[in-house]
């Protein structure tokens, strides 16, 4: 085992807190220090690993976020009290999103925006930032329905035509409304929008979209 890694383990905040790249760096300087090394030492030599010429100094980072996922994953299988509110906390997360793809297969840095800031949203950006995806199996990850064949997600077409600043001043608008689809707009004809939607009321078939 890595010298160091206890050090590091010694200040690792609990496993359901917010890691920043700025306790990494602080981390890797006191490292680089303890092995006289220069602060500026190559980041990757400092946490490769021995079998490639590295010093297999344990990534305070990445071992956080491989814990946080281990933590996330274990909770929502066996759906105990803490899987079952982030379950909920996924759902919220999914209709503020507003589109039909399960946002931990998004790019956080685009769609980030659209979400309020939690523990499952900070997880999020921390594997897309990485590249990892987290797949749920058919049926585990709530997704808002289309309700028509034709029927499309307003802030799909939304983020393709504005910039990211309206983009979010728009999806707080649709999330007051409670919209999530085009129907949602429109009256049953599908011709005309709901005077509802332009005298800014929720819709009334939002209910059940926003509390599954």
């Amino acid at each position: 085992m890595c010298p160091f890694r206890r050090l590091l383990s010694l200040s690792r905040p609990a496993v359901h807190s917010r890691r920043s790249v700025k306790t990494q760096s602080v981390m890797d300087h006191i490292a680089c220090h303890a092995l006289g090394l220069n602060e500026h030492f190559p980041r990757a030599l400092l946490h490769g690993p021995t079998s490639l010429g590295g010093l297999g100094v344990p990534s305070l980072w990445a071992d956080a976020l491989a814990e946080n996922i281990a933590y996330f994953l274990h909770h929502r299988r066996v759906a105990d009290d803490v899987g079952q509110p982030m379950k909920v906390s996924a759902a919220i997360t999914q209709l503020e999103v507003g589109i039909g793809t399960p946002f931990f297969q998004l790019a956080y840095e685009q769609w980030g925006i659209l979400a309020t800031s939690s523990w499952l949203v900070h997880l999020w950006q921390s594997v897309s930032r990485v590249g990892i995806n987290i797949e749920a199996a058919c049926g585990h990850h709530w997704i808002p329905p289309l309700q028509t064949t034709s029927d499309g997600y307003i802030m799909e077409r939304i983020m393709r035509r504005y910039s990211k600043k309206v983009c979010i001043k728009l999806n707080h608008c649709r999330r007051f409304l409670q919209v999530v689809t085009v129907s949602d707009l429109f009256l049953h004809d599908g011709k005309r929008i709901h005077p509802d939607r332009i005298s800014f009321q929720k819709s009334p078939r939002s209910s059940r979209r926003y509390v599954e």
